[in-house]
């Protein structure tokens, strides 16, 4: 009976990722149609950069706003790498997050130590460092032009079935996506539950108290950027290797802009929250972009009222805002 009531309770606490996880899986035996699922994809990558982003930011109150820069190094990285060595795509997700892991390292150790707005300030220009080399190293990235012919994932054999990526049908795509936004989001999940998720909010809440307790604050922040970048890293590699070109715009402010609309529309400190933020933000610049340039001016607007509305979140807001009706209701039944 207790295994049982315990069963209950972990459904009902995570009834909402439950729907969205069973909604997500019947999407490509609902619809067929490859421009829906070439959206969907993009939106599984951004709520997979989000979801890490809202675990950094969220949990550990370590605002970056440089995360697009990690995200382009993993794209590179593999990119480079699978083009003059010829390496596996499928190595190359790993060699994404490690390249983008990396990165983090030597330049989150010294400015961790650090805090206030500086942490914001320097992943920023770091994002524009890391633009100005794109540029420069154009014999190895194709600056400006673009970096071309990154190679597709190959065919996996899993005995029972082959599976084969195209642009024909996306739906391999669609699920490898999928697939890598769910593992992203349950060990996300796991970290920010565990007692080292537990020491990163306390830290949040105060480094001075976190100190008293005896807690290595640039550790844990050291580790929470660590998984955050490698996350960021290798879904890079895995945007580079299904649109097979990687510009340097991905490492411009609206990239991060996105990220953040998509993680605050869904729901601050949720890590799942993102998924929702993140469908809504890809869809909504599709259909905005007619308006071209005017787009970002939208964007950013809708990102400030949110901020000033609902800081936690608009969808986390309407769930609190609806409970809280509903207890109300009830509480005047007779």
């Amino acid at each position: 009976m207790k295994s049982l009531s315990s069963l209950k309770s972990l459904i009902a606490k995570n009834l909402a990722f439950i729907i969205l996880f069973v909604l997500g899986l019947l999407i490509p035996q609902i619809t067929s149609d490859q421009y829906i699922l070439h959206l969907l994809i993009l939106s599984f990558i951004l709520a997979t950069l989000g979801a890490s982003w809202d675990m950094l930011a969220g949990y550990g109150g370590l605002f970056s706003f440089g995360h697009q820069a990690f995200y382009a190094i993993g794209g590179y990285a593999s990119a480079i790498i699978c083009i003059n060595y010829g390496a596996s795509p499928w190595l190359g997700l790993l060699i994404g997050g490690v390249f983008a892991s990396l990165a983090s390292l030597i330049i989150s150790y010294p400015v961790l130590k650090l805090r206030g707005p500086y942490i914001a300030l320097i992943t920023l220009a770091f994002s524009l460092v890391v633009f100005e080399l794109i540029i420069i190293f154009r014999d190895l990235t194709g600056g400006p032009s673009g970096l071309w012919g990154i190679p597709e994932f190959t065919s996996l054999d899993l005995g029972i079935a082959k599976i084969t990526f195209g642009y024909a049908d996306r739906t391999s795509y669609y699920y490898l996506a999928y697939v890598l936004m769910i593992i992203s989001i349950v060990l996300l999940k796991i970290f920010v539950e565990s007692k080292y998720g537990l020491r990163l909010r306390i830290i949040k809440e105060s480094e001075e108290v976190a100190e008293t307790l005896g807690i290595d604050t640039v550790k844990y922040k050291l580790m929470a950027v660590l998984i955050s970048t490698f996350i960021a890293g290798y879904i890079g590699a895995f945007y580079a290797h299904y649109i097979q070109l990687l510009s340097p715009e991905v490492t411009w402010v609206s990239t991060m802009l996105d990220i953040v609309l998509a993680t605050m529309l869904g729901g601050f400190v949720t890590i799942y929250g993102a998924v929702v933020g993140s469908v809504a933000t890809i869809f909504l610049k599709e259909y905005l972009r007619v308006l071209e340039q005017w787009r970002l001016v939208i964007f950013g607007g809708v990102l400030i009222l949110i901020v000033i509305a609902a800081p936690n979140g608009l969808i986390k807001e309407v769930i609190v805002r609806v409970s809280s009706l509903r207890k109300r209701i009830s509480g005047k039944k007779p």
